[in-house]
């Protein structure tokens, strides 16, 4: 008869045998629904929907709807690739990269651009409660809804493609990107040289107004010193907005007034200097 005191221990490793033996079947169906699937042209039978920024978005898939946050929608009927199938205990997830592009207008000053965006969608598709999850029951479920091709032209020869392809760009638009890159080095060309100039002014002010008292000099040069320690980096964008607040360490306790306004002059120079001397490798050149 068992020990009473065994059957908790028992019950435990029963139960871990099953969900390690239940965890390699779901493993062996993945891997073989991959195979079939993996990188198969299809046909998405349900309308999607992706947020178009590099992620897969994610759809519940109901028959022939979905239900998703995703920002752009897709009719049945676009065509893609499968990226990858994922077995769960209770559904599947398809990975799809669409293969159109999305054409994305934007503004920027005064003119109209246009992004490619590319989208990718993970369509979720619940396992029926009375279903084993195997390979083949799971395959079924997945061509009820994407319609396999082993082509692309044999994809686009579908009666189900929606013929969806991205929007061509305005006649003219080569030179609307020419006249927006000349412009935007106008722009950034004249933002580095105001920032330059204020820079100096300020660099000019701060040797005006050092003073010549032992202490002040003291913590002038310690500020230089200490300004000399810290890194600018070379990002235009945040040599443009470097604040000369965020650079300056406040002073040691214990010192004089004087010390500490040195420091701080000290400190506030090197960062004047730097702005002034990094900022002249970010002027653009005219495109050619």
């Amino acid at each position: 008869m068992l020990r009473t005191d065994l059957r908790p221990t028992l019950l435990m490793h029963l139960l871990v045998c099953a969900l390690a033996a239940s965890q390699a079947a779901v493993a062996a169906d993945e891997s073989a629904l991959n195979s079939r699937w993996r990188g198969a042209w299809v046909i998405i039978g349900a309308d999607t929907f992706s947020g178009c920024g590099g992620n897969f978005t994610n759809n519940e898939v109901r028959g022939d709807s979905a239900r998703s946050k995703g920002e752009h929608r897709f009719h049945a009927g676009e065509l893609g690739t499968v990226y990858k199938i994922n077995l769960k205990r209770k559904q599947v997830e398809v990975l799809v990269e669409l293969a159109e592009p999305l054409r994305v207008p934007r503004r920027d000053g005064p003119f109209t651009l246009y992004d490619q965006l590319a989208c990718k969608v993970e369509l979720r598709l619940r396992l029926p409660r009375s279903g084993s999850g195997h390979t083949d029951e799971v395959d079924r479920l997945i061509a009820g809804l994407l319609e396999h091709h082993g082509s692309r032209e044999s994809a686009e020869a579908s009666e189900h493609w929606n013929g969806r392809v991205r929007e061509p760009f305005p006649e003219d638009y080569d030179e609307t990107l020419y006249e927006y890159e000349l412009w935007r080095a106008q722009q950034v060309n004249a933002a580095v040289a105001a920032r330059i100039d204020e820079a100096i002014e300020e660099a000019a002010r701060l040797i005006d107004r050092i003073d010549e008292e032992p202490e002040y000099l003291a913590g002038f040069a310690r500020g230089i010193d200490r300004g000399r320690d810290r890194d600018l980096g070379s990002n235009c964008d945040r040599l443009l907005s470097a604040s000369v607040y965020s650079f300056v360490d406040k002073p040691p306790k214990g010192e004089s007034r004087d010390w500490r306004e040195g420091y701080e002059d000290g400190q506030e120079l090197v960062f004047y200097l730097e702005i002034g001397r990094r900022l002249r490798r970010c002027f653009l050149p005219a495109p050619a």
